[in-house]
């Protein structure tokens, strides 16, 4: 079971607010994979 960090999702609405969403994608899966939050079978 993962124990979701409030900071990464904290981390997400601020790029959103930013408008930086889309120029950061590969930055947020990137994140994502060191977070733990997906696997790489996960990824297209």
């Amino acid at each position: 079971m993962i124990v979701v960090d409030y900071r990464w999702l904290l981390w997400a609405v601020s790029l959103v607010a930013a408008g930086m969403i889309d120029h950061s994608r590969l930055l947020w899966l990137e994140y994502l994979l060191v977070a733990g939050m997906i696997d790489d079978d996960m990824l297209p």
